[in-house]
């Protein structure tokens, strides 16, 4: 009864984060694509434009850092660090994993990071798992995420799904995880095409 509830919950939310989304496609003045920050990356990008490290996370109810170093040979390597509050830190280091760019007509490159962590996005994932797991239809999402650009629901099986796009008010690129909620975002955004990292606690 319990778990049934808590899955009517989570369709609740989703439900609604749905509309919100669709209210937020419909309303005047710029494009649909612009206010979901769904703009592809410059007309000069190029897959070079990827190498370097790169940060998503929070500060907040603990520190949350997911780390991204990506080589221009097709590989990248992903460091976590989670400090949770009531439970013991969480460490996880990939090996140099590879990576490969999925191209579409509307102008917005998909990155597929493979054997990718999705932990540090969504706590409810061990960073044991790869991906965010195979199809199932006890989930209240069928395990399935969102991909708010296109408006679908994507299986991320043993991989990560990143969106290239322009980042908001400047001429950079960042790369945007898909959601659990419609509402929900994970940015990657670049800091440095230099740093190895082999320092984090």
């Amino acid at each position: 009864m319990v778990i049934r509830m808590k899955l009517e919950v989570r369709r609740a939310i989703v439900f609604a984060g749905l509309i919100t989304l669709a209210l937020l496609t419909t309303a005047c003045g710029s494009t649909g694509e612009e206010r979901k920050g769904c703009l592809p990356p410059p007309d000069d990008f190029q897959e070079t434009d990827l190498v370097g490290i790169w940060w998503a996370g929070t500060g907040y109810a603990g520190r949350v850092d997911d780390y991204l170093e990506i080589r221009a040979d097709r590989t990248y390597k992903q460091t976590i660090f989670i400090e949770y509050i009531d439970v013991p830190s969480v460490y996880y280091e990939s090996d140099w994993l590879p990576w490969w760019i999925e191209y579409f007509d509307d102008g917005i490159p998909y990155l597929h990071l493979e054997g990718l962590r999705l932990c540090a996005h969504n706590p409810d994932i061990s960073c044991d798992q790869a991906g965010g797991g195979p199809e199932d239809w006890h989930a209240f999402n069928q395990g399935k995420w969102i991909d708010y650009c296109k408006e679908t629901m994507v299986l991320q099986e043993n991989e990560g799904i990143l969106m290239i796009k322009s980042a908001p008010n400047s001429d950079n690129i960042e790369l945007a995880g898909l959601g659990i909620t419609p509402l929900d975002t994970w940015i990657y955004e670049l800091q440095s095409r230099e740093i190895i990292i082999s320092t984090l606690p």
